[in-house]
Order: C-alpha cells, then sequence, then structure tokens
C-alpha cells in the first residue's frame, strides 16, 4: 500500500459529494504545499497507534482508553518542529479495512501570534475564540486530518488544540468532515468518536517526542525513502520515533519485594510514561526532572506465580 504521503504527491484526492468544491481545493492546495515544504518533518507514527491508540483486541480495556482519551494527562503534547506530517496505517481489524491516516500539523507559538492569525483570515468557532481570549495560549496546534479512501487523499477533519507555556493541554475542538454526511445521529457520533481518537494518536506521538529516552531517527533508504535516478539523494526524508529501554527506571522497581513483604508476582506492564518534573527528579537528581516514556515489559518474580490480566473486549 502506497504511503498516504505519495498519494497526496500525485495528485489523487477524492472529492466528497458534501463538500463544497472550493473549500476542497483550498484543501488540496494547502496540503500539497506543506509536503512540498522542506521544512515539514516526515514522522512515521505507526508505533504510537499501535501501543497507545488501538492496540490488539485482547490488550483493550476502560483503562486502555482512559489514557488515550484523558488529553489532560498527557505530558507535554507539543509539536518540537514547526510543521509536521504524522502518518500510521490503521491495521484491518474489528470489521474495518486497513486504512492510511495523517496529518498534517502547524504549530503558532506567541498568543498574539495565534490572534493575529485568526484576524488574517483563519476561521474558528465562536466558543472556541472566547476560550482562546480566556486562556491566552503560548502555543496553538491544527491537526489537518486526511485518510485514504480507494487510493485517494480526502479530507478526515480538523483537530485544533492549544497549550500553556509549559507545553501542557488547556483545550481542544474537532470538526469532522465525515459527519457533514451524516444524517443518522449514531453515525455522525462515530465520526467524531474517530476524530477523537486520531487527536489522541496525535497528542501522544508528540508526548513520546518529548520524552527524555526518545529520539527521532532516519528511516534507512528502501523503506520509505525513494532515490532518483542518477544517484540523487532523495528530495525527503522519514523519520521514526526510537525508544531507548530506560534500564535505569526499571531497575527503580525492584522484581522482589522487602524481606518483610509479600514478594511481585511475574507480570506484564504497559507503556506508560514516568514524570519526574516535580519533586526531586529521578533517583533524587534535579537534573533529571524529565518525562520519559517506559516501553511495554516483564517485571516479578515467576516463582512467586504469574498475574494473568483479563480485557474487556470492546
Amino acid at each position: 500500500m502506497s504511503s498516504l504521503r505519495s498519494i497526496i504527491q500525485k495528485g489523487r484526492f477524492y472529492v466528497p459529494e458534501y463538500y463544497e468544491q472550493e473549500l476542497f481545493e483550498a484543501f488540496a492546495i494547502y496540503t500539497s504545499a506543506g509536503l512540498r515544504d522542506p521544512q515539514t518533518k516526515l514522522i512515521n507514527a505507526q508505533s504510537v497507534w499501535n501501543d497507545t491508540v488501538m492496540p490488539p483486541p485482547e490488550k483493550r480495556d476502560e483503562d486502555t482508553w482512559k489514557r488515550l482519551l484523558n488529553f489532560e494527562e498527557i505530558p507535554r503534547p507539543k509539536p518540537p518542529f514547526e510543521r509536521v506530517w504524522l502518518e500510521a496505517l490503521i491495521p484491518s481489524q474489528d470489521g474495518f479495512n486497513a486504512q492510511r491516516i495523517g496529518a498534517l500539523i502547524l504549530r503558532i507559538e506567541g498568543t498574539e501570534n495565534i490572534l493575529r492569525s485568526f484576524a488574517n483570515g483563519r476561521t474558528m468557532p465562536e466558543d472556541a475564540m472566547r476560550q482562546i481570549e480566556i486562556d491566552r495560549p503560548t502555543t496553538f496546534v491544527n491537526a489537518l486530518l486526511i485518510h485514504d479512501y480507494n487510493g485517494s487523499a480526502t479530507p478526515t477533519g480538523n483537530c485544533i488544540y492549544w497549550l500553556n507555556e509549559d507545553g501542557r493541554f488547556l483545550w481542544s475542538f474537532r470538526m469532522a468532515s465525515l459527519a457533514l454526511a451524516e444524517e443518522d445521529e449514531k453515525a455522525k457520533n462515530l465520526c467524531y468518536a474517530q476524530m477523537r481518537m486520531r487527536q489522541g494518536w496525535i497528542l501522544h506521538t508528540f508526548a513520546r517526542l518529548n520524552c527524555a529516552n526518545a529520539r527521532l531517527v532516519e528511516i534507512p533508504e528502501g523503506r520509505n525513502g525513494h532515490r532518483s535516478h542518477h544517484n540523487r539523494p532523495p528530495s525527503s526524508v522519514w523519520h521514526e520515533i526510537k525508544v531507548s529501554d530506560a534500564p535505569k527506571i526499571r531497575r527503580a522497581t525492584s522484581s522482589r519485594a522487602a524481606d518483610n513483604e509479600c514478594p511481585i508476582r511475574f507480570h506484564w506492564v504497559r507503556g506508560h510514561y514516568a514524570d519526574y518534573t516535580k519533586g526531586k527528579g529521578l533517583f533524587g537528581n534535579p537534573k533529571l526532572r524529565q518525562v520519559f516514556w517506559i516501553p511495554e515489559h516483564q517485571a516479578g518474580d515467576e516463582e512467586a506465580g504469574t498475574v494473568m490480566a483479563s480485557y474487556t473486549v470492546n
């Protein structure tokens, strides 16, 4: 399956019947220009989708959705770059076909710059504008969401959120393009639920990038990058998120309890954020007042038994 970015670059767009032609043309122009911009950082965010947004059915329960959708608890979901393209593949599951999704991100810094951008033509619901005036955010993030429809790119909607000076989430709203075509209330709600999940994907991607043990690495040529003719370098470089195992953090939680306590049984620990930004920092080191991403791992003592997790499949 071609990348969604390559589909857009080839000019393959699907125009929904309910979409105004002028609005769709603006969407196509904006998206194409954004992906041609050499300042746009290309990131394969598949790993975040797989383990945070949509884990396998046997690992889904109520806590999974809470972690995904409780935006206020996601640490520092600030884009580290002004312009970003995120892409992932939603695998075929739950009765739905596999689908490419993407998000073209624009970050604006400074309250006055944010307000000025709307004075220059950007539109926003009145309640959102009032909230911006109240919050006076430091960072504003506009995410144009796109998906693959039968080999063509089509708009999913817009997700807009803003952050305070510490990079903490303040407020957001979503506009689902797909909901425009739905007359049934249940179908509309499903469209907005999908948008909310994709917003969670975006926020968790940037939160992970801002973890102290995460970094962006170039994807080796031949996977996503393609070299042009005559051995010229590729016109763009894809990146993916690499997270170190953070062994020091894991060792901080011993697999064995103290002598006067029961031993901890063997179990799987889900991926999670370890926030040491408050207090004395990790291991009491003020230089380690940072957030770390702890990948899923094993913990505990097998000799003490095994904890068999049970999940509610949604």
